[in-house]
């Protein structure tokens, strides 16, 4: 293994993704972001259409608008659909042959690995390194699918606030930054969490793969009370790791929501009497509190994102340290080949 290497890092481990799973797709990752792009700046047009709809069509009783924009709605939802469907066959089908490709890559560390590597590893601990694939991938998922498609939706819907009304904008958000900071420290504690629960479920599935195995011994020698207690003791330590990554995980959405309150009672107070003193239209704010209330559920997602990525990042840290393992029995330059 290389010791120069910093395993520990995220940065480390997201820029690797970046090269080996990222890169060589950039093609069909490209045409998915572009289409998930597309489908951000609908979702923010959608929410804008709400002012027309108010101040032409229930105000003003405008025919004209009330035909053009329910059209444009079936307009904008068939783009909506369109993208969001070639943007989730692409994402999926590229990703689905990243996986493959990373299986047969440890597959083929494994056969060429040294004999020492299988006797100081039972089978199912071994086995259970492919599970560590499905992590990678769901970093890759995340990345592309959850953190760039919420922010192209969050850049989008803010961009229309900020569009409709300034002051409104910063009262909205004025909330967030003091949440910020807690929330990068969650994501370092559940990264710790998913590190240890990695190896204790590696562990778990050894612990029942050695008990089934020797089987026969555990029942000639009436060990069966004792593989039993072995076990609970086991499942009390999956429990309590359980319990702490569930408290752990769950804070962020209470701090969002408060934050969100803050936001929202400001927006009321202060764009109620800018309609009040006709400084702003009924048009204008109720389109700002659509695309307040849109942006509110991609942000939440933003920041639930860094714990599920950081979590997720532990599989691809050991399925890293596995493929970069250097064997200790190397062929000499000049081996002779054997036919």
């Amino acid at each position: 293994m290389n010791s120069k290497v910093d395993y520990d890092s995220s940065f480390y481990i997201l820029k690797r993704i970046l090269k080996e799973a990222i890169m060589p797709n950039i093609l069909p990752f490209g045409i998915a972001i572009l289409l998930m792009l597309i489908g951000s700046a609908s979702v923010a047009y959608r929410a804008y259409l709400i002012k027309p709809a108010i101040d032409e069509v229930f105000t003003d009783k405008n025919i004209t608008a009330l035909i053009i924009i329910p059209l444009q709605l079936i307009g904008i939802a068939i783009i909506i659909g369109f993208s969001t469907f070639l943007d989730g066959y692409l994402m999926n089908k590229t990703t689905t042959n990243i996986s493959l490709s990373y299986q047969r890559k440890l597959f083929i560390k494994f056969l060429y690995s040294d004999i020492d590597y299988f006797q100081n590893k039972s089978s199912h601990k071994i086995l259970d390194q492919m599970g560590d694939i499905s992590g990678l991938m769901t970093t890759v998922g995340l990345i592309l699918n959850g953190l760039i498609k919420q922010l192209f939706t969050m850049i989008s819907l803010i961009g229309l606030m900020f569009y409709q009304s300034f002051t409104l904008s910063i009262l909205a958000f004025i909330g967030f930054p003091i949440i910020i900071y807690p929330i990068y420290l969650v994501g370092r504690k559940l990264k710790n969490l998913a590190v240890k629960g990695r190896e204790l479920s590696a562990n778990t599935s050894a612990s029942m793969g050695e008990t089934i195995n020797l089987i026969k011994l555990v029942k000639a020698s009436s060990s069966e009370e004792y593989e039993i207690s072995k076990f609970d003791n086991i499942i009390q330590k999956n429990y309590k790791l359980a319990m702490a990554t569930i408290r752990k995980s769950l804070i962020t959405s209470p701090m969002m929501e408060m934050a969100g309150s803050i936001g929202f009672a400001g927006v009321i107070w202060y764009g109620g009497w800018s309609v009040i003193n006709g400084t702003m239209t009924t048009g204008s704010f109720f389109t700002f509190m659509t695309a307040l209330l849109s942006v509110y559920k991609p942000a939440k997602s933003f920041a639930g994102l860094n714990v599920q990525i950081q979590t997720a990042l532990v599989s691809a840290r050991r399925l890293f340290i596995v493929l970069d393992k250097e064997n200790k029995i190397k062929d000499s330059k000049n081996a002779i080949e054997l036919n």
